[in-house]
């Protein structure tokens, strides 16, 4: 999205507006009988009863499930359609239709990441391979969206438009109707996120062109710090040699031109989760329990929608859920029915390649086994707002994938491999998942998923509990001798084989431990020498962050013979750092002999009382006017995670800006190579710490601690004041929700906050710095909703969203969730009709 930058440029030339559209009036016939309004929906079985509760959590009680449906996907229109029809156009490549020619190079790179290895949209892939039962799930979504949107058109039942389309000068005549394929299209940008990880491997081959060997492979590698394993780990080996890469400095500009194409590895790094089961043998009250909070974008409209669908209890349908949906989707994805619980975090396993090809003197072929095999070319049109339809050709290289760089006088390009090029029963899981009644039978479920790049977990009401990572993987037998987390030889000497099978794939069930966590962690310990390849384990995980998380979770897990609820929600919250207990130490060990200045000491002082606990130092959650703890124990802890944050950045470029900036190199360094300089100094290849850009000297670790210490002082003297007293965390620790579209292009007018925030690198709580390297010590990736639940005779949930259900700002219920999330105030699941009318604030009538 880097032209996107241009577009407020564009909305000053044509006119923008940032003044919302005016509401369309309410039709004066809407208050009948005891509902506050009623909405039509064409073709419904009955009437449906919605319930918004005072923070605009939505209940539907139904006659069908077709009517379910219908209107949640109306509401989901009604409350986040700006959102859905954002990420719809955004996959299919078609924001140009709307906003013009400033998102051209978007919608383009969209269309060549989001096809098959032919040239097909993969949302149309995914469409042709929809079961009955799903298609009509995504038929009837889209005639609620389409309802609401003819309300719009129309006038009626209060039917409004977000600021953002004022913004963009986008009226209704713009807006097209919901189709089922625009349900798929609204998911593919988190497939992409969650599973092409081939920003990742370019990264690594970026590296390695710019740095060589061993640098690029110490820095850019897999390897990881943490042994906390959900699996057992097999015995530990001896540290490895670095693999053996080709030289890539001849497809350097092939590589940084292919990363313009599949964004940041920062991005896919940077996001995760946590989840957790335990079955009743652990629990105090002898219910099973679920705990999770995906970590994804903290963006303006939340990612997720609260919402209970009910077409059982007092209908003749099936689907009785509740939990987080998506806007753009029916039904509910994490959550619940009446008979299981389930949750999901991100696998990171290596579910794409990227193959450097040698092209033909002519510029027309690659080069494969030999032989030369023809560039497929595809005409793309794109329809612009306000030009004539622009074409653009994309190539394809059949057996590999669409084309992301071309260079044909250099005679090199780059292709994607991705497993969503094969992708095809995915969304048929989410039928079979809602109207599971037994662990088994979401397992059975799960099995339909190809590309979600998911850990599945679920525990039924038997207390049965399982862990599922199915996903699909290509078998790669010539791994040892090239590794794929880096680029691969497009000559067909690293060719994918049959995708393995899921009984291969790490998995459990009912552990004897009675629980279980996931954190995106390595699964098996594969990871820990630096070769996924010698353990004879073919699913193989691209990357892990170090396990912290999962670490800390399971300490937590295993530290009372008994766990309840209150446990869940204690550890959803929890902000010890198990990275800066590890660490500090170490630092404070390589202090001992410094001469340190007064400032220096005060950052010193901090390391030294830090309890390795992450709170923001604030008694409230507003930086306009911030209410320090009067708390002496946790403005300790505050100011030690302060002083921790601001020094780690500062050791990264210490130890390894000096090897960058002596091959010319600008990549952004990652935590994962210092955390293994001081936890695991005998795997690195060589000893970072000297500064090689001076002469006659070799500096140690010590050296090099003190100085990133100095450094670190004077900012925190220089930015918070030379009184520690006022070195909180919050102070610089601070939530700013981003809005999609316009904060990638430097518009931050629709984005929310910022608020001072507890957790940081590595906590259970996650909230890492956006950007430690510039001092940016925001956030805008966490928990997107927290949910636990207690799985017995009945169900029970707890939940929290960071934000609100209805995106227009006038609305009482715009953020209403937020403060609850950020003071980790958990709210009750309605998941019955009762409640659901005792606790409405608002109820309409869909006929």
């Amino acid at each position: 999205m880097r032209n996107l930058s241009l577009l407020l440029a564009c909305c000053a030339a044509a006119g923008c507006s940032s003044e919302p559209l005016d509401p369309a009036p309410v039709d004066e016939k809407d208050p009948v009988l005891h509902y506050d309004r009623e909405i039509h929906i064409p073709d419904l079985d009955g009437t449906v009863s919605a319930f918004y509760d005072d923070v605009g959590m939505l209940s539907l009680d139904c006659e069908t499930d077709r009517d379910c449906l219908a209107a949640q996907g109306y509401f989901h229109a009604h409350d986040r359609f700006f959102q859905m029809d954002l990420r719809r156009r955004f996959a299919l490549g078609t924001l140009s239709e709307v906003v013009g020619g400033i998102t051209l190079e978007t919608d383009h790179q969209q269309r060549i990441k989001l096809s098959t290895r032919e040239g097909k949209p993969i949302a149309q892939q995914f469409l042709e391979s929809l079961s009955p039962e799903m298609l009509a799930a995504f038929e009837a979504y889209s005639r609620g969206v389409n309802a609401w949107l003819e309300d719009l058109r129309q006038g009626k039942n209060g039917a409004m438009m977000s600021k953002e389309y004022a913004f963009l000068n986008i009226d209704v005549s713009l807006l097209s109707d919901w189709s089922p394929i625009d349900c798929i299209a609204s998911f593919l940008p988190i497939v992409d996120r969650l599973t092409n990880d081939s920003p990742k491997d370019l990264l690594s081959g970026q590296a390695i062109a710019e740095l060589g060997m061993p640098i690029g492979s110490d820095l850019y590698g897999v390897r990881v710090v943490s042994t906390s394993t959900v699996l057992p780990a097999p015995a530990a080996k001896a540290a490895v040699n670095p693999p053996q890469i080709r030289a890539l400095l001849p497809w350097h500009a092939a590589i940084t031109g292919a990363r313009e194409v599949v964004g940041d590895a920062e991005a896919i790094v940077g996001q995760g989760s946590n989840n957790w089961a335990v079955a009743p043998t652990r629990a105090r009250d002898g219910i099973g329990m679920m705990a999770s909070d995906p970590h994804i974008p903290l963006s303006n409209p939340a990612i997720w929608y609260m919402v209970h669908l009910d077409a059982k209890t007092h209908g003749k349908g099936t689907l009785h859920l509740a939990g987080a949906s998506y806007p753009g989707l029916p039904g509910v994805l994490l959550g619940h029915n009446e008979s299981i619980s389930w949750s999901s975090t991100t696998t990171r396993w290596d579910q794409a390649d990227v193959y450097l090809e040698t092209l033909n003197p002519t510029g027309d072929a690659v080069v494969f086994n030999q032989a030369e095999v023809p560039l497929v070319a595809v005409d793309q049109t794109y329809a612009v707002r306000g030009s004539e339809p622009v074409t653009r050709t994309i190539h394809y290289v059949p057996h590999h994938g669409p084309v992301l760089s071309l260079d044909t006088e250099a005679q090199t390009a780059t292709t994607l491999r991705w497993v969503a090029q094969d992708a095809d029963t995915d969304f048929n899981f989410m039928w079979k998942l809602w109207t599971a009644e037994t662990r088994a039978e979401a397992k059975e479920a799960f099995r339909e998923v190809t590309t979600a790049g998911q850990n599945f977990t679920v525990i039924d009401q038997a207390g049965e509990i399982g862990w599922y990572p199915y996903n699909r993987l290509p078998d790669r037998p010539w791994m040892a001798a090239t590794p794929s987390w880096f680029p691969l030889p497009g000559d067909g000497s690293a060719e994918w084989g049959a995708y393995l099978p899921y009984e291969e794939l790490p998995q459990t069930e009912n552990p004897l431990a009675g629980h279980f966590a996931t954190a995106n962690n390595d699964m098996t310990g594969h990871l820990y020498d630096g070769d996924p390849s010698n353990d004879g384990q073919r699913a193989i995980q691209n990357h892990a962050w170090a396990g912290f998380r999962h670490e800390r979770i399971s300490q937590l897990l295993a530290a009372e013979a008994s766990l309840d609820m209150e446990d869940m929600l204690t550890i959803l919250h929890d902000t010890k750092s198990l990275f800066g207990e590890k660490v500090v130490p170490q630092v404070l060990a390589d202090l001992a002999g410094a001469s340190l200045d007064p400032t220096s000491q005060k950052l010193v002082s901090a390391l030294q009382a830090w309890d390795f606990f992450c709170p923001s130092g604030y008694d409230n959650h507003d930086p306009a006017s911030p209410e320090a703890s009067t708390d002496p124990a946790v403005i300790a802890s505050s100011r030690g995670c302060l002083a921790f944050h601001v020094l780690w950045p500062r050791l990264k470029q210490a130890a390894f800006g000096d090897e960058l900036a002596a091959a010319g190199s600008t990549l952004k360094l990652k935590d994962d190579p210092l955390a293994i300089a001081f936890l695991r100094p005998e795997v690195m290849a060589q000893d970072y710490w000297d500064d090689v850009s001076t002469t006659g000297t070799t500096e140690s670790r010590a050296d090099i601690v003190a100085r990133a210490v100095i450094e670190a002082a004077q900012y925190l003297d220089t930015t918070l004041g030379s009184d520690e007293e006022a070195w909180h965390w919050g102070a610089l620790h601070q939530l700013v929700m981003p809005a999609d579209l316009f904060d990638a292009a430097g518009i931050v007018e629709f984005n929310h906050g910022p608020f001072l925030t507890s957790g940081g690198l590595g906590t259970v709580n996650w909230a890492p710095p956006k950007d430690d390297a510039a001092d940016d010590y925001r956030h805008d990736l966490g928990p997107s909703f927290r949910l636990a639940c207690a799985v017995g005779d009945t169900i029970a949930c707890r939940y929290e969203l960071p934000g609100g259900q209805r995106h227009i700002r006038s609305d009482p219920r715009y953020m209403a969730l937020l403060d609850d999330w950020l003071d980790g105030r958990p709210r009750e699941l309605v998941f019955d009709r009762d409640r659901a009318v005792a606790t409405a604030a608002e109820t309409i009538a869909a006929r």
